[in-house]
């Protein structure tokens, strides 16, 4: 068959202007299997225009063709979200100073300890804190606890005087008893204690306000506190 007739002439440009966006290699190759089924048709007989329409017909519009040929595209995959890391840092500076808190209300001394166990757990998460502000935090808050359950003690001692007393009873049947008060603590031990604890929370309110600070939790990040 004469590929040169008009209808398969144009029929094999319009095939080459589609396969412009294919790979040269497969473009030529789908040029050259297409001018291969024409000859093929026809066996090398003389065949009419109307049946030249008919193989054109039979393959159909040169595009079709092309997109066939095409390779698949695979369509773009988009990574899922990151999950936005859970932010422990504020959690973490209110459950050490509220430990403390319930702590020194003494009959809420089980919870207190409770909520500061949970505290440490929380401070180790604050990933925006630096190594060094995490070990502020345990030094200053996470100490609270501690603190808090010294100061009990040493308050009562404070306090806490124990009598010596001699007792006799006399002919009359009258009790009497002598004592004095056994030694203890010099009465300003409790202003000096008082005096410490005022320093230690007025340490904690502003290493708090810092490290809140530090990661824009309480107002502007102060200058020398850096994030990780």
């Amino acid at each position: 068959m004469d590929t040169t007739h008009p209808l398969i002439t144009d029929y094999l440009d319009r095939l080459r202007r589609a396969a412009v966006g294919l790979p040269e290699t497969d473009a030529r190759e789908l040029a050259a299997d297409i001018e291969e089924h024409f000859r093929a048709a026809t066996d090398g007989r003389a065949i009419s225009e109307a049946e030249v329409r008919t193989l054109i017909d039979r393959l159909g519009p040169p595009e079709d063709l092309v997109a066939a040929t095409a390779p698949p595209t695979t369509a773009p995959t988009t990574e899922p979200a990151a999950q936005p890391r859970r932010e422990w840092e504020a959690t973490t500076v209110a459950m050490l100073l509220a430990a403390e808190v319930l702590i020194l209300t003494i009959l809420l001394i089980p919870i207190g300890l409770v909520v500061w166990v949970i505290g440490l757990v929380f401070l180790a998460r604050c990933h925006r804190w630096t190594s060094s502000q995490r070990l502020r935090a345990g030094l200053v808050l996470g100490s609270g606890v501690p603190v808090a359950l010294l100061a009990l003690v040493a308050s009562g001692m404070a306090t806490f005087r124990s009598v010596s007393q001699a007792c006799s009873v006399d002919a009359a049947g009258v009790e009497h008893c002598t004592g004095a008060p056994s030694s203890g603590p010099a009465a300003w031990v409790p202003w000096i204690l008082a005096a410490l604890g005022i320093g230690y929370a007025v340490l904690q309110i502003v290493t708090a306000r810092r490290l809140l600070a530090a990661v824009g939790e309480h107002g502007p990040r102060p200058k020398g506190l850096r994030l990780r």
